[in-house]
């Protein structure tokens, strides 16, 4: 009785007071007053010996105790070992019990009881001191907020992102169409555009657009861990079954749920983007609410305590990419991406690489290097080649079309660009190939200035053939014509007359069939 110790002192050092005023001070019954004092005066006690013993002690002397049972007390450290086994139960472990002690073993309702005591004794939890700028902790709410769609009139649920800062409690909320990577990623981008800076770490719950294994080691999802890395945020996914580690997070949510889930269901929605106008308007009223307990709100905190605290954000926001499967680049130097093809380095044919593909762009990393850079193309069966990929032979074949030998023209100058034009001023474009291609292989042995030159020169004389422009070159040069590929040379003066017309030949009825 924890109240021994009292009814014992008023009896000793207040003797005159009755016993009945004794109960009613303490709140006891008279009659267990009249039998403490009838066990003093039967032990000869004296208050100077029993002032100074514990509750325990005098529990001992003047209340009966029980009698020590027989039963088996059960071991609750192997009971909470067995109950971390999926499905199993209290009432499965006290069978398994029961079964092997028999008649020592103690009922179901005693040992559920004892098991509880157990658990109230050693469920000790951990009051977490939040660092301001440390952590930040997400979850999806669960209960979805909905729009109508205008085309079916068909409700669409809408997934309620939160997140909220552990020092100050300052809350983020935000609806994504679902619980896909993407969208995980662009709430999280979101959030801290919102905060105006990035915390330490981020506390994630275990689900798969945030974490690809859990268990002691978890795995955090690729894009994910880019996102964290590209904010210089650490990713420490709260541990499974333990909703204490995110216990601000869960709070937050019921939070949310209530002070904007009702106001969302009396208003009819279009979009998503609709539905986002309401919560950030209602947002900013939580924010803004007085604390019960505390003076302040959440936002003068954040603004006083955590915001200071944040870091700042990279000058350029994430741009989520999906990781393709590796791949050996083959002998083409091109890699297929959804339909697409790629080209990498020549000199990367027979490696191993992977594609990153967002929204307007694919990059192609090789050992985690990104060696080649495109933009997305959403032509299938297409083909999209950079020039500094291919090797020397297939960069000067690739060029062999009027257009890229009108645009080396245009490297070498204005004449040269005119003349090279006129190969290609027939009616097929293409019929002018093999002259236009002997035109550029002057450059193996003729200066760009030379070319020029003579391509003045031989426009001044209305010619326009590719051997014409090469014998122009080697009268100014005064030295024999180099073999070209491609060229078929013939003499031709510096400056030749123009071809005298053949007279046409007569003939008579007589020179016919006969003699003159």
């Amino acid at each position: 009785m924890n109240k021994l110790y009292d009814v014992l002192r008023l009896l000793f050092v207040h003797p005159r007071l009755t016993h009945r005023t004794i109960a009613a001070s303490l709140s006891v019954s008279r009659r267990t007053v009249d039998r403490y004092a009838n066990l003093v005066r039967a032990s000869g006690h004296s208050w100077a010996a029993l002032k100074d013993k514990a509750t325990k002690e005098l529990d001992l002397l003047f209340n009966r105790q029980h009698r020590v049972s027989q039963k088996v007390r059960p071991d609750f450290d192997a009971i909470d070992k067995a109950l971390e086994q999926r499905g199993t139960t209290v009432y499965h472990v006290w069978s398994d019990y029961r079964a092997a002690l028999r008649d020592k073993a103690f009922g179901y309702a005693h040992f559920a009881a004892l098991y509880r005591d157990y658990r109230k004794k050693h469920a000790v939890a951990m009051r977490r001191n939040h660092v301001p700028g440390q952590e930040v902790l997400t979850d999806f709410s669960g209960k979805r907020p909905v729009y109508i769609d205008r085309e079916s009139g068909e409700p669409v649920p809408v997934e309620l992102f939160i997140g909220v800062l552990g020092a100050s409690n300052y809350i983020y909320a935000t609806c994504v169409p679902s619980q896909t990577v993407p969208d995980w990623v662009d709430a999280h981008t979101r959030m801290v555009e919102f905060f105006g800076g990035a915390p330490a770490i981020v506390v994630p719950d275990n689900l798969r657009s945030a974490v690809s294994k859990s268990g002691r080691e978890p795995v955090i999802q690729r894009t994910y861990a880019e996102w964290a890395m590209h904010y210089g945020l650490a990713v420490l996914p709260a541990r499974p079954g333990r909703p204490r580690d995110k216990g601000a997070v869960e709070g937050a949510v019921l939070i949310v749920q209530r002070a904007m889930l009702p106001e969302l269901d009396r208003q009819t929605f279009f979009s998503i983007d609709e539905v986002n106008a309401a919560v950030a308007k209602l947002l900013v009223e939580l924010n803004d609410r007085p604390f019960q307990k505390r003076p302040g709100c959440r936002r003068e905190v954040f603004e006083m305590v955590e915001k200071p605290a944040l870091q700042p954000l990279p000058a350029a926001r994430f741009t989520y990419g999906q990781w393709m499967a590796r791949q050996v680049v083959p002998k083409d130097y091109h890699v297929a991406v959804l339909g697409h093809s790629y080209s990498v380095p020549h000199t990367q044919v027979g490696e191993r690489v992977e594609a990153r593909v967002s929204p307007t762009s694919v990059e192609i990393y090789a050992d985690r290097e990104c060696v080649a850079t495109h933009k997305r193309s959403s032509v299938r069966g297409g083909t999209s080649t950079q020039r500094d990929h291919q090797p020397e032979a297939h960069r000067a074949e690739a060029d062999r079309t009027p257009d890229g030998l009108l645009a080396w023209a245009d490297g070498i100058g204005p004449h040269t660009r005119a003349y090279m034009a006129r190969q290609f001023s027939g009616k097929n474009r293409w019929s002018g190939l093999s002259a236009g291609t002997v035109i550029r292989n002057l450059e193996q042995s003729y200066t760009a200035a030379e070319l020029e030159a003579a391509a003045e020169r031989a426009a001044s004389l209305h010619l326009k053939s590719a051997t014409d422009l090469k014998q122009q070159l080697v009268a100014m040069k005064g030295q024999p014509a180099p073999e070209l590929r491609g060229a078929k040379t013939r003499a031709v003066p510096l400056l030749a007359p123009p071809r005298a017309r053949k007279a046409k030949s007569t003939t008579t009825a007589s020179s016919i069939g006969g003699a003159p």
